[in-house]
């Protein structure tokens, strides 16, 4: 007898619902720290060689919540202006390419005020906020729980959240 492979149903949830991706992130690292499934946990900003975050899991046991708030709090700083002439210019070239059907979600009432707010001399639009019109939706994503602090020794400090003035942003990224 001849075994004919069969494909799984292809699963629509995260095009019906495309915030579950978007909270599923923070969610799952919080998952993950909980079950101590990792050695060492980093958040990195697009673009940079050094993470913004790094603990390693005898850290994240002391502050399980650690690593979901600095995905989080990376997810909410705000653009800068170049990143966000690279974000209008990635969704200018989104509206040739793509088909059609995806139109609407580059339209949504979020995307006026994006539009607007990146040109010269406008208000800097947050990473979040970004995200959300290009995932089609406005709902904003729900806030950590308040947890433990991290450590507050400098050498610990240091290491887990380098201040928003570091290296150049399009540093090690192509053009």
């Amino acid at each position: 007898r001849k075994h004919r492979a069969v494909s799984p149903p292809i699963d629509n949830r995260c095009q019906d619902s495309p915030i579950k991706p978007y909270t599923g992130i923070p969610e799952s690292c919080e998952v993950i720290v909980r079950a101590g499934l990792l050695h060492v946990g980093a958040v990195y900003r697009r673009g940079e060689s050094e993470p913004r975050f790094s603990a390693d899991a005898s850290e994240l046991a002391r502050t399980p919540l650690a690593l979901r708030q600095a995905v989080e709090r990376e997810r909410n700083r705000p653009l800068t202006r170049e990143e966000s002439e690279d974000f209008l210019a990635v969704q200018a070239k989104l509206r040739t390419v793509l088909p059609a059907d995806f139109s609407p979600q580059l339209d949504r009432a979020l995307a006026a005020p994006l539009l607007t707010a990146s040109r010269p001399g406008g208000p800097r639009v947050s990473s979040a906020a970004a995200r959300s019109l290009s995932t089609g939706t406005v709902k904003r994503p729900a806030q950590p729980e308040r947890g433990t602090t991290p450590p507050t020794d400098t050498q610990n400090a240091a290491r887990q959240h380098r201040p928003d003035n570091g290296p150049d942003q399009r540093r090690g990224r192509g053009k």
